[in-house]
């Protein structure tokens, strides 16, 4: 009877604290996605979305550190011209503003999935068609990145609410080494 009573007054609390800290350095020590990279787009195993016969933009570099995130997007204009953009982003849900290939202001939230695996962008922007400032209107977004278990393809999901109802995209990246 002595016995169990000890046992229950030591080993289990002991049991339960080791239990308890080897979750948490479990969860601390999990290792994060990483994005970072020279990515070019795979024409092939993406779907542009309806009417379109190609994906923009076609090379993306990306740099990510801890909660921050930088992505140089790259595109040829239809007049031949390659135009780059830069974004930077915190990975922890706060509001970023940068801007686009047309000098708009685009805001946009990014976070992890619950799961930990995809970024997830919750994005709207201003739309001022070219000359009429009357049809200003603003249009959201929501991309969610993820990597291939090889860490060789990045599957861009954009989903976006226009005029016309909702639209969406699947952009493929393969890693260029």
């Amino acid at each position: 009877m002595e016995n169990k009573r000890i046992f229950k007054k030591i080993f289990i609390p002991v049991i339960s604290s080791l239990l308890f800290s080897v979750s948490l350095t479990g969860f601390a020590g999990e290792e994060v996605v990483d994005f970072s990279g020279r990515w070019v787009v795979d024409q092939k195993r993406s779907d542009p979305g309806e009417g379109r016969r190609e994906v923009s933009p076609s090379e993306l570099e990306i740099e990510q550190e801890e909660n921050r995130l930088i992505v140089e997007r790259s595109a040829v204009s239809p007049e031949g011209r390659r135009e780059v953009l830069t974004e930077e982003y915190t990975l922890d849900g706060e509001t970023n503003v940068n801007t686009g290939m047309r000098g708009q202001e685009i805001r946009s939230t990014v976070r992890w999935s619950d799961d930990r695996e995809a970024l997830i962008f919750e994005t709207t922007q201003r739309i001022e068609p070219r000359g009429r400032r009357d049809q200003v209107r603003e249009m959201e977004a929501t991309e969610i990145w993820s990597l291939s278990d090889d860490g060789d393809t990045l599957t861009v999901e954009i989903t976006r609410q226009t005029q016309r109802g909702q639209m969406k995209r699947r952009i493929v990246y393969n890693r260029e080494n």
